[in-house]
């Protein structure tokens, strides 16, 4: 099935399908029994027939549907493109930052480093949270061993950002970015399972 791309005026690129129930059909037919229609009309205005039993005679090859749809697309002033379904990007982790360029889907490399970086800090965020009670037992519990560990380890976490810009910065394709992972999120997170554990213990 074609896929029709076109780029967005507020940046980035829409995958939308011509919906089935908008192909033109010129006729019905049911056991030997034909309906010829005096001009086409769109399959979903034909429910009773199809319920009836009857198969449609389509007007359009589905190229043809696709490329009539894709026209009025075209007519709104987008860059339109038709796409075989199995041509667009299997990885879709910064499916908003892509673009279109030449008639070929590529991811715009600036969004994406900024799409990263946000995923991470809200990562970061997220563990600051969950963290903050294992620091707030250790204080209680006069901890000091295990305070001093989790207070570092926050600390870190709330480095992160600045510490990885130059790995984000330095990305060159979107599976390099990928990678960019921080040991602070690492490590807090096998603190946390490890707090799961202990838990799951009691």
């Amino acid at each position: 099935m074609k896929a029709i791309i076109y780029s967005r005026s507020q940046g980035g690129v829409s995958v939308v399908y011509p919906a089935p129930g908008a192909r033109l059909v010129s006729g019905m037919q049911r056991a030997g029994l034909a309906i010829r229609f005096v001009s086409a009309v769109s399959l979903d205005q034909l429910d009773g027939l199809l319920t009836a039993g009857f198969e449609p005679e389509f007007a359009e090859s589905e190229d043809q549907f696709a490329i009539r749809v894709a026209e009025e697309v075209r007519e709104l002033g987008a860059e339109v493109v038709l796409l075989d379904a199995s041509a667009l990007p299997d990885d879709r982790t910064f499916r908003n930052a892509w673009k279109l360029v030449d008639g070929a889907i590529l991811v715009d490399m600036e969004q994406a480093r900024a799409l990263q970086l946000t995923a991470l800090r809200k990562a970061r965020n997220d563990l600051l949270r969950a963290t903050d009670r294992i620091a707030q037992r250790a204080l209680e519990q006069v901890d000091k061993t295990e305070f001093v560990a989790i207070a570092a380890l926050r600390q870190r976490l709330r480095d992160m950002p600045s510490a990885i810009a130059p790995l984000i910065s330095e990305a060159r394709s979107p599976a390099q970015l990928q990678a960019v992972c921080p040991s602070s999120i690492l490590d807090a997170r096998r603190v946390l399972e490890s707090e799961i554990k202990l838990v799951g213990t009691v």
